[in-house]
Formats: C-alpha cells, structure tokens, sequence
C-alpha cells in the first residue's frame, strides 16, 4: 500500500487507494480512536471495504519509549505464568528489587493511560484495557504475586443431609421456604437442591384413588380380554371414543421436589361426582 496521509482511506484488495463512500466515512464519528499516533484499521459494517485510519499527530519518542516498557512488564507478567506441555510451572527467579506496582504506577497514572500507550508502541489490539484494570486493581490490593490464583472453593454452610430430610418431610415447600428453615439465602437453597438431584414436578391428578383390590381386578379383566382378542378379535368391531372431564371447580396441582429419575405422587380428587 503507498504512503497514507492524513485522515481516512480506503484499502482494496489490490491496495490501491480509493475515495470513500458515504458509509465509511461514518467510521470515524462511531467509533473514534482514542489514541494519538494509533492507526486503526477495521472493515466498513456496510460495504466491508478496509477503512485506515492515520492521526495527525505522531507520538514522540518519549512516548514511543514510555509504551515499550509498559509492553515488556506485561510480557514479563505474562511470560512468569507460562506452563510447559508437561504442566509443570517455569521456574522464573524473581529480582529482589523489582516491584511490577512500582513500575506501572510510574510508567502510566491510569489503566487507561497504559492501555493507549502498550497500543501506540505495539500496535492496536495488543492489550486491552480490562487487563491493565485487573492489574492495577490487584497491585492496589497490595498482592504483588505473579501466580493467577484459581477460582476459590465457596463454602456456603448448608449440610445436604438436613436438605434432604427438610425436603422429604414436606416436599410442598418451596425454595424460600426451605432457605428460611436452613437460615440460608434463597440461591444457596436452590443451587443445593440441584446438587443433591432434587427437581420440582407436578403432581400428578386422578379422578379416583383405586384400592389394592380394584387395581388386581382391572389387571385381570384387561388380561383376559387380551387372551380373548387372540382367538376372536372382538376387539376389531368395536368403535369407540375418548372422553372429556369436564370439571365443576379447575383442579390446582402442587409442584414437589422429587429426585430427576422419579415420579410425582398421585393427587386424588376430591368428592369429584359430589353434585354441586
């Protein structure tokens, strides 16, 4: 591509320079670079033809300079916490008298500062500005470690045993409910419940709760009609239909807790043939 000037281009496949149409040059009043001295190149959101970007003012030496630094204490950062394949952690000998707080806190007054100044030396997309957040948030702390400390273990106090006893004796309750009985939040209920593989189901509603008795007889009459239906299928002449409950007052089924590869319990009706 040949020398840039001064305010926007556009970039063709055969990089020649081009005029700009009316969409890219909305490019730079979306989307500003921050930075002095930063060439930003992105592709144009309605015709993808490759927008640059050139600042009137180059940065300095100083501040080339400054940018550097502020990169090299980054890699060195980043290079502390390597792994090799095997997985074991790279012996870095750290220096006595180096402070990474020190020489951030020098080389830039804000995470942002640092950030345009990494890209400016470096290119654009070399850092970002939430990792020199993070940074400056954890050397403000006064944790001066280069080891990225794995997510802590969350030990909420909840002892499943009384979880699942709260539970099977009424399994009704709901998630507040048993938060309060426990002296928990509602989250922390509600996660354990899931950890012990307690999930809410609908109880299930039957006009009629049959005995143990009926029950053995439907089992026999539909047996022998199914022998039956071997020999002479009778089955075969008969036309049938579906029927409808209609009800007098709407049913309202519960929700229990049950475990995931379980049934809900049976809900009986209520005097369903009582004349109203």
């Amino acid at each position: 591509m040949g020398p840039v000037t001064n305010g926007p281009v556009m970039v063709t496949g055969e990089e020649d320079e081009v005029s700009l149409k009316s969409c890219c040059l909305r490019q730079k009043t979306c989307r500003p670079c921050r930075a002095k001295g930063v060439r930003v190149e992105k592709a144009c959101s309605r015709c993808r033809a490759m927008v640059v970007w050139v600042q009137d003012k180059e940065p300095s030496r100083e501040e080339i300079k400054l940018a550097e630094r502020l990169a090299s204490i980054l890699k060195d950062l980043e290079a502390r916490q390597l792994e090799v394949d095997e997985g074991e952690k790279l012996e870095v000998v750290e220096e006595e008298d180096w402070n990474p707080q020190d020489e951030m806190m020098n080389l830039g007054t804000t995470a942002k500062g640092v950030d345009e100044k990494i890209n400016a030396a470096s290119g654009q997309g070399c850092s970002t500005i939430w990792t020199a957040y993070r940074w400056y948030q954890k050397f403000r702390n006064g944790d001066e470690s280069l080891e990225e400390y794995e997510g802590r273990e969350r030990h909420s106090g909840v002892d499943e045993d009384k979880l699942r006893d709260v539970v099977e004796e009424d399994p009704h309750k709901g998630t507040r409910e048993i938060a309060k009985v426990l002296g928990v939040s509602h989250n922390t209920a509600a996660r354990h419940l899931q950890e012990i593989g307690k999930t809410k189901k609908l109880e299930r509603w039957v006009p009629h709760e049959l005995s143990e008795e009926q029950r053995n007889r439907r089992y026999e009459i539909s047996s022998a009609l199914l022998l039956r239906n071997e020999t002479d299928p009778f089955l075969d002449r008969i036309v049938t239909c579906d029927e409808k409950w209609i009800m007098y007052d709407n049913r309202r089924r519960s929700a229990q807790w049950v475990d995931s590869d379980e049934s809900p319990r049976f809900l009986r009706s209520r005097n369903c043939t009582k004349r109203k």
